[in-house]
């Protein structure tokens, strides 16, 4: 069963091998603790998980040592070896154990970081599928209320958007479509509130209760905030399928940073037209910086063209 561990760490096992392995990881300590050594061996490859060729002839530079060491004790070439002429089955030598850690090495450096990666890739399209669904959802939401987003009233947190659109039937299988897989609230039991649990946490006597419900009130993702006009009346943005203004997206880290939910190396954001991208930046294509308004604040935007997404605690204009 250790040969599956790690690609059981990776999900790289068929639906069989890893009932299996957690089956026999349930009864067997010592599997256990070998589990917990792997996470810790493994952990420092998931903090790269770019795309990085291997360096040229490592495969061949590898085979070459191996076969170089046959010069010292050629006969271990069988994994069973000899001693005096006779066969022994049950002990390995110690080339053979370096064949296997060369092996070892090698699956490490080519594999395991290319599996990392398509595991990262599999939860940034699931992020994607994400928006796209809450996309789908807002449309038909505006369609039905004068081409408007859903959003909060002035005083209610911006997150609102989440138990409005749940509520109303306009997003199915709301608790998984609010949470990006490959975000801290992942790990997290996670459950989008209706709008009479938030209007009861609004209205309680219990400050905590509602920070905590607050937090995490629209899942992973952020909807675009209101935006003051010439007149500094507070408006809300309205449905007009513009390519190049951003509506969701990931929602951002402390102090506008990039987003915690792909490892604060870039967000998802859905565009007006219901596009998706993928930004390293905080800065759009056209230079608009989607957590902070044209003034570097977090807030509104000083007109219909700044979009910013805010987290979800951030109070509406009153």
């Amino acid at each position: 069963m250790r040969e599956h561990l790690v690609g059981y760490l990776l999900n790289a096992v068929e639906p069989d091998e890893h009932r299996q392995v957690e089956e026999t990881l349930a009864a067997d300590d010592s599997l256990r603790r070998d589990l917990k050594v792997l996470q810790w061996s493994l952990k420092p490859l998931a903090a790269d998980q770019d795309h990085h060729e291997p360096p040229m002839g490592l495969a061949q530079r590898c085979c070459q040592f191996v076969y170089s060491r046959t010069e010292v004790m050629p006969v271990a070439l069988s994994p069973a070896g000899t001693i005096g002429g006779t066969v022994n089955r049950r002990r390995w030598s110690w080339l053979d154990l370096s064949v296997a850690a060369a092996v070892a090495i090698a699956a490490a450096v080519l594999l395991v970081p290319a599996i990392y990666q398509s595991n990262a890739h599999s939860r940034l399209l699931a992020c994607q599928n994400n928006l796209k669904d809450i996309g789908y959802a807002t449309a038909s939401y505006s369609d039905r209320h004068d081409g408007y987003y859903p959003a909060a009233q002035p005083g209610d947190p911006v997150g609102r958007w989440a138990p409005m659109l749940a509520s109303q039937g306009y997003l199915q299988q709301a608790d998984r479509a609010m949470v990006c897989p490959s975000s801290p609230l992942a790990d997290r039991k996670f459950h989008v509130l209706s709008d009479a649990e938030l209007d009861r946490m609004v209205h309680s006597e219990s400050p905590k209760e509602l920070a905590a419900a607050l937090e995490t009130l629209s899942g992973s993702y952020g909807e675009t905030l209101g935006y003051t006009d010439g007149e500094k009346v507070y408006r809300l943005h309205r449905k007009e399928n513009r390519p190049g203004f951003v509506v969701f997206s990931d929602l951002p880290s402390e102090h506008a940073g990039n987003s915690d939910n792909h490892g604060r190396k870039g967000q998802n954001v859905l565009y007006g037209d219901g596009h998706v991208q993928y930004l390293s930046t905080a800065i759009t294509p056209s230079g608009d910086n989607i957590f902070l308004n044209r003034n570097g604040v977090i807030g509104p935007g000083v007109d219909a063209d700044d979009s910013v997404i805010a987290n979800a605690s951030y109070r509406a204009q009153q």
